[in-house]
């Protein structure tokens, strides 16, 4: 866990200063659930600089800012009007934790989410890569944006929102998914449209798929700049609560962390 934490934190030193001139760019995300038409959940993510503002639209909404010279993510609920705070260390413990708890499981599909193993496939032609198990399979459609920088800093945000998603009671662990951000980054790739699959028999099958759809724009609209504005006004306005407070988190698990 030290050199998981050193490693983070030399990576955020020495990405620091390309931050600062770094290409602002925005992502709209569409989720959809089995073969529904309409997304189930839609979101803004902002890349301004060195901070990323994500917005769950609809209901219910939620903003997530990340502070990446920082090392922190701020979550925000405007309709309790509190947030809280969460470290990079955290993260990085709260997932550690998640792993240990799921390889002690005595199902071996829990086990299997701590400790993913897939095959792994590239479509150069199609920017298509395919990470298969018994249990469960990524399909993620690429695309290589003008700048490199964007799949790097895409990557970031994305492991560390597969983290913050993993800590919310109910969601499997980040590890299968991190994986995939890996792959598509070793190939220059941000992702364009993934699809989840989980067979009925799997112990954390909840949905049999899920799909979701990105659009990068390398750039950023005068729009955003309005939900830029509302986001720090939450963060100057808003009550800050413990992490278990915020994620409503039941006695037992939060006196356990």
């Amino acid at each position: 866990m030290r050199e998981l934490t050193i490693a983070v934190t030399a990576w955020l030193f020495l990405a620091a200063p390309g931050l600062v001139n770094a290409q602002d760019f925005r992502v709209e995300t569409d989720v959809f659930l089995g073969k529904q038409k309409e997304p189930t959940a839609q979101y803004l993510t902002i890349f301004r600089g060195g901070v990323v503002y994500d917005f769950l639209l609809g209901d219910p909404k939620e903003v997530t800012v990340h502070h990446v010279q920082q090392g922190r993510f701020l979550l925000l609920d405007p309709v309790r009007r509190v947030q809280t705070t969460v470290t990079t260390d955290d993260l990085l413990r709260l997932s550690a934790r998640l792993k240990a708890e799921a390889l002690a499981s005595k199902d071996p599909d829990v086990r299997f989410l701590a400790e993913p193993s897939f095959d792994v496939t590239f479509d150069s032609q199609q920017r298509r890569v395919v990470l298969t198990s018994p249990l469960l399979t990524y399909e993620a459609k690429g695309l290589q944006p003008g700048d490199a920088g964007i799949v790097r800093r895409y990557r970031d945000f994305a492991d560390g929102y597969a983290r913050l998603n993993g800590i919310r009671l109910g969601n499997i662990p980040p590890f299968a998914r991190m994986q995939l951000n890996e792959q598509l980054a070793q190939h220059g790739l941000a992702p364009q449209e993934v699809i989840r699959s989980v067979p009925s028999k799997a112990a954390f099958g909840k949905e049999v798929e899920i799909r979701s759809r990105h659009l990068i724009t390398e750039r950023i609209l005068p729009t955003d700049e309005k939900k830029i504005g509302e986001a720090d006004n939450y963060l100057q306005t808003f009550e800050h609560v413990e992490l278990a407070n915020y994620l409503q988190w039941p006695k037992r698990v939060a006196k356990a962390d």
